[in-house]
């Protein structure tokens, strides 16, 4: 507090939080705790598209995958890009008369699922490597 260079109110709520260590617990563990907050925050558009992200690099999560080549091909990223969009095509609150895009073929469609496809592939490289 005082002298800290933190507002009172800053030293105080860091100070009283609670400071379990757990083996797990280190900074890789925070940074994905941290994401995983943020991701829950993403408005229900994109939130919508996670889901369909995840399940592409779910399946795509092996060893050889085209997710872990040491430079991607960004041929091989559209064509998930272009599975995430089939696979999601279906969610009416994506697509469709009342979906947020309207067409699977939308320019701002395609931009979001390659968006998130690419920091889910980044998180997962990361993780696999150690380093979240």
């Amino acid at each position: 507090a005082a002298g800290s260079g933190w507002p009172e109110h800053v030293a105080y709520r860091e100070a009283m939080r609670p400071r379990l260590w757990m083996p797990e617990q280190d900074d890789d563990w925070e940074n994905e705790q941290d994401l995983e907050y943020f991701q829950q925050m993403y408005p229900g558009q994109a939130k919508a598209m996670q889901r369909y992200v995840d399940g592409i690099c779910d399946h795509f999560d092996y060893d050889g995958s085209p997710m872990y080549d040491e430079i991607p091909d960004r041929i091989a990223m559209l064509r998930l890009r272009d599975l995430v969009l089939r696979n999601a095509g279906e969610d009416e609150t994506l697509f469709g008369k009342n979906g947020y895009f309207g067409d699977v073929d939308c320019g701002a469609a395609k931009d979001m699922a390659e968006i998130l496809l690419y920091h889910e592939v980044v998180r997962r490289r990361r993780q696999k490597r150690g380093m979240l």
